[in-house]
């Protein structure tokens, strides 16, 4: 089985796998005041500090949420809330057209407090129209919410410009960092986020954690379960293990990030000088835009990529949309903001690729596609043997 779905998670990296299995073979709750409470405590502040010097951030910054669905909507609905009475002429919130439902729904959520939700559409590079957001952007914004790259293209978007524009009229930044942390140098004061999210199966570690970054100066957000604001951490236990493997994930992405950015670049190059050398016509999405390395998005010459991934799916791990929410490939609405014509959006394929691949992975899995795509060409009758 070759997995060329990284957009939708990563294996787990061997040493974040051994610090979980570690951690989870010790008792104790790191909020216990004995000495299993405290090794748990060092278990979880150790990786606390791992995850905030990825993104540059001080470790008092990091809030530990269980994944970036969580860390989106504290970022979102929670500052809303701990903001609107302070600032009640400030209710527009805007996101860019590319945004996750992870972003979309707590957004939409907002409309039912009297907050307005704008959608900034995306030019023709993949990327947000900041000709479109500045005349989104007034006195009445209270938030831009963007990500930093695409879930469905890897196409990395102008963060640290966006962000100067929010600023210039008063608003706060929101980014959802899900698909470039550990892959993608990250800095939040360049960036100038005052909140970003993140996800730990995205860049090795294990599912079911993440962390929402709040800036120092920034207004904290309330807990969505209460008017509580953030403190030193959500309420509940906190899962140590997992922020142990998260802050294990996130040290070696940092190592290892400039060499492995060359190996998954490679890697995206390769797939598809070899799908095209095969005779298979594909087309790369956005090609001169900046991407995240190991990430792309392809138009493939078949009548439905949906049928090939089918075709496919216990040899070759592909998706053609995000597969969050409801488990199953479904397509995104994201694609017609993405300018792409219905037959288009059919032939849609998006690919992710990292350390865990060889150049041989690559080749074995592009012969094993082109295969498939033949079989499914004879199906549907439009190649006859």
């Amino acid at each position: 089985m070759y997995y060329l779905d990284g957009l939708a998670s990563w294996p787990m990296r061997p040493e974040a796998k051994d610090v979980l299995i570690e951690a989870l073979a010790q008792p104790g709750n790191a909020n216990s005041n004995h000495v299993a409470g405290w090794q748990a405590n060092r278990l979880y502040e150790k990786g606390r500090r791992a995850v905030a010097t990825l993104i540059g951030a001080a470790p008092n910054e990091i809030f530990i949420t269980s994944g970036a669905t969580e860390a989106n909507a504290l970022a979102i609905i929670g500052t809303s809330r701990a903001v609107a009475e302070q600032f009640p002429h400030r209710n527009k919130i805007i996101l860019s057209a590319l945004e996750h439902d992870a972003v979309r729904r707590p957004a939409e959520a907002l409309r039912e407090l009297g907050f307005e939700v704008l959608m900034c559409p995306v030019g023709i590079n993949g990327s947000i129209c900041l000709e479109s957001l500045e005349a989104l952007l007034g006195e009445t914004t209270l938030l831009v919410s963007t990500m930093l790259a695409s879930n469905l293209t890897g196409v990395i978007q102008p963060i640290e410009k966006i962000s100067e524009m929010a600023h210039a009229v008063g608003a706060l930044m929101h980014v959802d960092a899900a698909q470039a942390a550990g892959k993608h140098p990250i800095d939040v004061f360049d960036l100038g986020a005052d909140y970003l999210s993140l996800s730990a199966h995205k860049f090795g570690g294990p599912q079911g954690v993440g962390a929402l970054f709040v800036a120092a100066n920034a207004p904290k957000p309330t807990e969505l379960t209460s008017a509580r604001q953030l403190e030193e951490h959500l309420s509940g236990t906190q899962p140590a293990a997992l922020v142990a493997a998260m802050g294990r994930a996130a040290e070696i992405s940092a190592q290892n990030m400039a060499r492995e950015s060359v190996h998954s670049r490679g890697l995206i190059s390769l797939f598809e000088e070899q799908l095209s050398g095969d005779g298979l016509r594909v087309e790369r999405l956005f090609p001169s835009s900046p991407a995240v390395p190991g990430a792309a998005a392809f138009i493939v010459d078949t009548p439905a990529s949906s049928d090939l991934i089918d075709s496919l799916n216990t040899k070759v791990c592909l998706s053609n949309a995000s597969a969050c929410h409801s488990g199953s490939l479904q397509p995104s609405p994201v694609l017609s903001a993405l300018h792409l014509t219905h037959d288009e959006q059919k032939r849609f394929l998006r690919i992710g690729v990292g350390w865990w691949l060889s150049e041989d992975d690559i080749g074995s899995a592009t012969a094993i596609m082109v295969g498939a795509v033949e079989k499914v060409l004879l199906a549907t009758g439009e190649l006859h043997q």
